[in-house]
């Protein structure tokens, strides 16, 4: 700036000053601090309602193959007796077949070797208490869970936040969000 004529005058400049460009490249960094910080919750969520998903989608499965008698294509010799998901531990979910002949057991397995089905939960994501002593089974034509006489609860725990998951005798899923978050 200059004075001319008693008056401030702004002389031309082509570019910004020191000062100006400090403060632009401030206010991207806050946004973009902020903003991934979002993506990285939004991740997260998405991570542990994929795991819930998957593991109402086997129970579902297997009262499902259960009722309508499908035989696995492999390893089912004998008769088909029932479906059930195996909680092998905190982090291995399995789906199975009870056969009376075949690599597949005549009881509901103790780990998830000849399974149907097998899903590996993510590092950061746990089963909290496997349910029940052992799997849900549904035997064939059988709408209920062996074994089961109220309703129980599959705790999902991940990123410091928990989804649950309850399982009624008859088999009936209904999933949502613990509101207290994981110790």
């Amino acid at each position: 700036m200059k004075m001319a004529n008693g008056k401030w005058q702004i002389k031309n400049r082509n570019g910004f000053t020191l000062v100006e460009l400090i403060i632009v490249i401030t206010i991207i960094a806050i946004l973009s601090s902020i903003g991934i910080a979002s993506f990285v919750e939004s991740s997260r969520n998405a991570s542990l309602q994929t795991v819930q998903d998957k593991v109402e989608s086997m129970i579902n499965v297997a009262k499902s193959r259960s009722l309508s008698q499908t035989t696995p294509v492999a390893d089912c010799n004998g008769s088909l007796q029932g479906y059930g998901v195996l909680f092998s531990s905190n982090k291995e979910i399995c789906l199975y077949a009870v056969c009376t002949e075949g690599l597949i057991s005549s009881n509901p397995p103790l780990d998830c070797q000849n399974t149907v089905e097998t899903y590996n939960l993510p590092n950061e994501i746990s089963i909290q208490n496997p349910p029940l002593p052992g799997p849900f089974y549904f035997p064939i034509l059988s709408n209920s869970i062996e074994g089961l006489n109220s309703p129980t609860q599959v705790i999902i725990e991940g990123f410091g936040k928990e989804k649950s998951i309850t399982v009624n005798p008859s088999g009936v899923v209904s999933t949502g969000s613990t509101p207290t978050p994981a110790q």
